[in-house]
């Protein structure tokens, strides 16, 4: 949001660089979304012996998919009264997540990231649940060791300015970085990296902010450039054990503070809000400085409030109902079992 509020003539010049790095926060989003999905999967295969990747695809479809529905029956809805400049091609592009692939309108275009993380959703599962648990680790370390490797590849032979860089394959290891880190939490030795006195964990905050400073301010020289983005990916996975293990007391406090917290449960439908009031070339009221944001914060909140509740509530009894019938039915088969 920072980023496109840039855009306005009305933003403040001097906050402008500031402004600029605020794409990186959807770096930290796919982190993050890399190590909650990956921790959930662990979590149920831990009590349930095995998780269920048809569960794990209604679960996805249900959060994502309502909101989704909404923000694009909104735009198809004020697209005669406004020139979004949305074709068929762009809207079938955000409805089954590949718009990170086409061009289409600046009122879509912030869909290339939750197209990259549901094709993330799409074939993550299925690797993690054909890949034995013993191997898991080195299989997606090696992974997010060969992603700078490809990105160097990609760009020695096509050049950067003819990359999208928007394709999965580029950016796949923001979200396998997560995925690592919610399986080296699983490992004892990594879990105990943190303990003991509560400097350590100010220390390790302060220095994945300090890594990530790094791969996005200082100029390093063109041989340590793929390291940039790995070192940024380091960084904020640092910054993230440090939170999950409850560490550095005051900064977590931060995070839970009450105002922080309601940012953060509405942050999606705010996401997909956002992109309608922070036009590149705002043509109305409404989408300038300082009506904008405050609106977007609002539609966002009917949204989490009058859809993703709802959706949320229908999935978890949608999924106790379908387990019931699976429970009946194998009550029912050992019945027949019995009487055979």
């Amino acid at each position: 949001m920072l980023l496109h509020a840039g855009y306005s003539v009305a933003f403040p010049a001097w906050l402008g660089g500031f402004a600029s790095r605020g794409v990186h926060g959807v770096t930290v989003f796919f982190v993050l979304s890399g190590f909650l999905i990956t921790w959930l999967l662990l979590e149920e295969e831990q009590r349930r012996g095995a998780f269920s990747l048809r569960d794990f695809y209604i679960r996805r479809a249900f959060r994502i998919l309502p909101p989704v529905l909404l923000f694009l029956g909104g735009l198809m809805v004020l697209s005669p009264f406004m020139p979004l400049g949305i074709a068929v091609w762009d809207g079938l592009g955000c409805l089954f997540f590949f718009r990170n692939l086409t061009g289409g309108s600046y009122y879509t275009a912030h869909f290339w990231s939750l197209a990259i993380e549901e094709q993330f959703y799409l074939l993550w599962p299925l690797l993690l649940f054909w890949v034995p648990g013993k191997v898991r680790l080195w299989v997606t370390l090696g992974l997010c060791a060969f992603a700078p490797v490809w990105r160097q590849a990609n760009m020695m032979l096509f050049e950067a300015k003819n990359l999208n860089w928007s394709r999965a394959d580029l950016m796949y290891d923001a979200l396998l970085v997560g995925a690592l880190l919610a399986l080296a939490q699983r490992e004892a030795p990594f879990r105990r990296l943190l303990s003991g006195p509560s400097w350590r964990g100010y220390a390790a905050f302060l220095s994945g902010v300090l890594l990530v400073a790094l791969a996005l301010v200082l100029p390093l020289p063109g041989f340590l450039l793929p390291a940039r983005i790995p070192l940024e990916l380091l960084g904020i996975a640092l910054v993230i054990k440090v939170l999950i293990e409850g560490r550095a007391a005051v900064i977590l406090a931060v995070f839970q503070w009450a105002p922080v917290a309601w940012v953060g449960r509405i942050s999606y439908s705010l996401y997909l809000w956002q992109q309608l009031f922070l036009p590149k070339e705002p043509l109305y009221v409404w989408q300038k400085l300082p009506w904008n944001i405050p609106l977007a914060v609002a539609l966002a909140a009917a949204s989490y409030f009058l859809v993703e509740q709802p959706a949320l509530r229908w999935r978890g009894r949608f999924l106790d109902q379908r387990h019931g019938h699976e429970i009946d039915g194998v009550h029912a088969k050992t019945q027949r079992r019995q009487g055979r």
